[in-house]
């Protein structure tokens, strides 16, 4: 047997032995569980290790290198790593020797595994590395995967990771090579989250897959449980907390239905309650959260009442998990009690160990929540030393936190500092990630691990603003260059990254890229004929399907990984997406006399309460004469603006009422502040992406805001200073699609809109007349201003043609739209892709596909926004969307509405127009063609849509009529 089997035979055949074995085993696993609470896995590996003291049966070497490597690797304790391994060496037949008394072997296994191997784990000079590493190069018998992931263990320990990653990579072409050994991907997994590279553990889930796939009796338990971890900390770093606490309870099963010991008590139950708590936490689910971490504490005062009552001389370790929890919320009245039960806590732990980087962080955050000033010495020195260590895992969170908690104690200017310098870091990570990433993760990462910095920052500006301080300027300006920077981010991502594909100007990256879009279209199709197949089935489980939600979370999986693959292989790829450093000023500058810049902004307060559930809108306006970025906070908070409020709209609208309290609440607050202002370019952010802001009435004038100020509508202020004056030679036109082919009397919508309500297999997806006289006006239009047009009308509205669009300078759609809310499964397990399938147009065919006997693997006469983005659209100028709630979608405060208003913004259109409710057949058809009149006479998008609004209110005069189409761009 290998040096590294023997090693990895004591890992993982613990299972096999006497109830005291699995005891040891228990509390190995939830260790090896919990790496990212190191505190937690401090206290667990010293009971591991006192059960191993009071246990001669437990005495053997595989139990004590376990511990070794678990004190050296994680928890960087050289002094207990020693005591391991001299336990480790008094169980062998031969004692191991110190480097001048080494036993020199001619079996070059034993050699390796005596003088080198396990002396890895302990020695202080990078010498012995290299010594290592030429004695393995010399004999191919030891090439193994577990032997090269040593020695990248050790260059990694001693801060070489260039010279890590290039042994874990050499180390993963030798796993599965030798079928009895146990490639323990994990440890290259761990190296891998701590330096941000998650394309390559995605890599490394899939090898796991086809090593488990191929294992034998003696391997696979080991590959199971690699699989199960891997998964469950990429969940965990990535920030899909649905998927995190999933795996988590599907791991702890897993791991219960292994222990063959009674022990009285769920082993897991710590471990399976902490990770559903943070879970929670994480996803604002906080009453919930309050629940689970109460669970936890009991579990684990459970855990230590039974292990004192088996191992009476055992320390006990405990704080509460669920009195921080409290303090977070603002629940906490004695921070006196908890607080020195901590104190007890870290003193204990120093007695065995100096606290290692990860616990110095928790503790300077729980000082921070217990209001203990001594968070501020603690986070001075982390924040000093995050540069050095830049671990992923962690991110600049440590600093978002230390600002926070110097906000809320009112040190203003402290505060302030940190912020800039967490900005800047920022931007740095921000660049990395997006190189690093596709987009799925990269939205999750910079959720998670980075937006918190920033929507913090907005309640300093408020505190510094309200408190009237001299840097109120200063932190204005801060917040505007951030907005700037952050809003749409993801969306800049997928722009730039599709930029950078298309520019390779590779052969092999160009048919890389092909295969990526047609592998998107098969993950579209597989969940086309999943959607078909439930509405056939319903809820009868019995019922054979094609298509299961595994087979779509492969192809979601492969898409991935295309992805990156085009991201590490494009050339200059990081060149292309590297984002800089914003300025307000430049906005200024763009800005002529009367124009004012309004950049709005959603945000969670963060006062004396961490978790709060008060929530604001804010206006940061910039006008030509500005010293620094005005703010305006809306009176009402958000959720009254998101609810009550915004129902009160809509069922003005739908009802065609007279409003009399929308100008108030949307539009006051900012009017107030603009005098003398004629043109506003507004960036709306949550609700106000909902609210056609033309159709608010002043009641104080009796005008609508249409005809007060000219608004236009950017994704980001910054895009403003563009020329509109543009020109036009080419026009696509869609309309009238014939959505069940070959049916004789078409059906007719008797409300005359084109508004549409999913459930594609019904013969209500009724006829829209209406578009294919706009369609046919349209094109007149255009060829009367010798624009060259090309309409797809009935059976030839299909989907397919989409397809070889190649940017015409106009696309113009009309036709059912469609927008409906994602289950919670499917929100929670893909959220971008799924509210991304759940808007679309419908086309030619779509009646036929959803009514066949069975699904086909084709186009099922659906354009989703999925698929939409992935269009040909990056020199095309203006795409219009003439159908009903083509402008929802879900809403993410900061990133814009997923939908299609995103896509076909991603595909590369300048200017959108979509709407945000039901339109009228008759009257879309009208603002259409006055609008394709203006624009083709005034060449300005802008002035010929407001031309169009302005004329369609002259002669329908409700807001229902003229209101609901939104031109977005610039």
């Amino acid at each position: 047997m290998k040096a590294a089997h023997y090693f990895v035979f004591f890992c993982f055949t613990l299972f096999a032995t006497a109830q005291t074995q699995a005891d040891f085993e228990a509390k190995y696993n939830e260790a090896f569980l919990n790496f990212s609470d190191t505190s937690k896995v401090r206290t667990l590996v010293i009971e591991a290790w006192n059960m191993l003291e009071e246990q001669t049966s437990l005495q053997q070497y595989g139990n004590y290198i376990i511990l070794q490597n678990i004190f050296r690797t994680y928890l960087f304790d050289e002094k207990m790593a020693e005591q391991c391994q001299q336990k480790a060496n008094a169980t062998l037949t031969f004692n191991y020797s110190t480097p001048q008394e080494q036993t020199h072997y001619d079996n070059p296994l034993q050699e390796w595994s005596t003088n080198y191997l396990m002396r890895l784990y302990q020695e202080k000079e990078l010498a012995f590395g290299k010594r290592a590493l030429q004695y393995l190069e010399a004999h191919e018998s030891l090439w193994s995967y577990n032997n090269f992931a040593s020695i990248a263990g050790f260059y990694e320990r001693f801060g070489d990771f260039e010279k890590a990653a290039t042994l874990y990579e050499r180390a993963l072409k030798l796993a599965g090579k030798d079928p009895n050994e146990v490639a323990t991907l994990f440890t290259y997994a761990n190296f891998l989250f701590k330096s941000g590279d998650y394309q390559k553990v995605e890599e490394l889930i899939a090898l796991n897959d086809q090593l488990l796939a191929r294992a034998n009796e003696y391997t696979q338990l080991a590959y199971q449980v690699g699989k199960q971890s891997i998964s469950m900390f990429y969940h965990l770093y990535t920030g899909d907390y649905v998927n995190y606490v999933k795996a988590s309870d599907q791991y702890f099963d897993y791991l219960s239905q292994q222990q063959t010991a009674d022990l009285g008590y769920d082993a897991y139950a710590l471990s399976r309650l902490s990770n559903k708590a943070f879970g929670e936490e994480s996803s604002d689910q906080w009453e919930m959260a309050a629940k689970s971490w109460q669970s936890a504490d009991s579990a684990w005062q459970t855990a230590n009442r039974k292990n004192q009552e088996t191992y009476p001389n055992m320390p006990v370790y405990y704080y509460s998990l669920s009195s921080l929890y409290e303090a977070k919320l603002g629940r906490l009245r004695d921070y006196q009690a908890p607080l020195a039960e901590l104190d007890d806590y870290y003193t204990a732990y120093q007695q065995v160990a100096p606290l290692q980087p990860a616990m110095r962080i928790a503790r300077a955050q729980q000082y921070g929540f217990y209001r203990d000033t001594r968070y501020r010495t603690e986070y001075q020195s982390i924040v000093k030393n995050m540069s050095q260590t830049r671990d992923f895992t962690e991110a600049t969170r440590p600093m978002a936190h230390y600002a926070y908690f110097l906000m809320r104690d009112q040190l203003e200017e402290e505060s302030f500092r940190v912020y800039q310098d967490l900005f800047k870091a920022n931007l740095e990570w921000i660049n990395d990630i997006i190189f690093t990433f596709g987009e799925k993760a990269f939205v999750a990462y910079y959720a998670t691990k980075l937006k918190e910095g920033y929507d913090n920052f907005h309640s300093f500006v408020k505190q510094s603003h309200d408190r009237q301080q001299a840097l109120s300027g200063k932190a204005l300006a801060q917040a505007y260059d951030n907005t700037l920077l952050t809003k749409s981010i993801a969306f800049k991502g997928v722009r730039k990254r599709k930029q950078a594909f298309k520019l390779s100007n590779s052969d092999g990256i160009n048919a890389l890229y092909e295969a990526w879009i047609a592998k998107k279209q098969d993950l579209i199709r597989c969940y086309q004929v999943l959607q078909a197949q439930e509405q056939k089935n319903g809820n009868n489980q019995e019922l054979a399907t094609l298509i299961n939600e595994d087979s779509l979370t492969l192809l979601q999986q492969e898409v991935a990984q295309m992805e990156n693959r085009l991201a590490t292989e494009s050339k200059d790829f990081r060149t292309t997406l590297k984002i800089g450093a914003p300025d307000w000023k430049k906005v200024r500058k763009q800005l002529k006399p009367g124009e004012a810049a309004v950049e709005m902004v959603r945000f969670r307060w963060r006062g004396a309460v961490y978790y709060s559930d008060t929530t604001y809108y804010a206006a940061y306006i910039i006008k030509p004469d500005s010293k620094s970025p005005e703010v305006v906070y809306f009176p009402e908070l958000a959720d009254n603006l998101e609810n009550r409020y915004y129902n009160y709209y809509k069922n003005a609208i739908r009802l065609k009422f007279e409003d009399e309290v929308s100008y108030q609440q949307y539009w006051k607050p900012i009017a107030d502040q603009l005098e003398g202002i004629d043109k506003v370019y507004f960036s709306p952010d949550g609700i106000f992406h909902m609210i056609s802001l033309p159709t608010l009435q002043n009641p104080e004038t009796g005008q609508f805001l249409l005809d007060e100020v000219r608004i236009q509508h950017v994704t980001s202020t910054g895009n403003i200073g563009q020329t509109e004056n543009l020109s036009f030679s080419t026009s696509q036109l869609f309309g009238r699609p014939a959505y069940e082919i070959n049916q004789s009397t078409p059906q007719t919508d008797t409300t005359q809109n084109r508004s549409f309500v999913r459930n594609f297999r019904n013969a209500d997806v009724t006829d829209l007349p209406g578009t294919e006289q706009e369609v046919k006006a349209i094109e007149q239009t255009m060829r009367a201003h010798q624009v060259a047009s090309r309409s797809y009308l009935g059976p030839e509205a299909v989907e397919h043609a989409f397809y070889t669009l190649r940017s015409p300078d106009i696309l113009h759609i009309a036709t059912h739209g469609f927008w409906s809310e994602p289950n919670d499964q499917n929100q929670s397990s893909y959220q971008l892709f799924n509210a991304l399938v759940n808007s679309g147009l419908l086309l030619s065919g779509v009646v036929n596909y959803y009514r066949a006997s069975e699904p086909a693997f084709t186009h099922d006469g659906i354009l989703t926004a999925y698929e939409a983005q992935n269009l040909d659209l990056e020199q095309t100028k203006l795409v219009v969307l003439s159908a009903c709630e083509t402008g929802l979608g879900s809403i993410n405060a900061g990133e814009g509405v997923y939908g299609l208003q995103r896509a076909f913004r991603a595909a590369g259109a300048r200017y959108l127009v979509t709407s945000l409710w039901k339109v009228d057949d008759v009257g879309t058809r009208d603002f259409m063609v006055a609008f394709y009149n203006n624009l083709l006479e005034t060449k300005v998008v802008s002035q010929s849509f407001r031309m169009a609004q302005k004329a369609m209110k002259d002669k329908y005069q409700d807001p229902y009529f003229w209101g609901a189409f939104v031109l977005t761009g610039g």
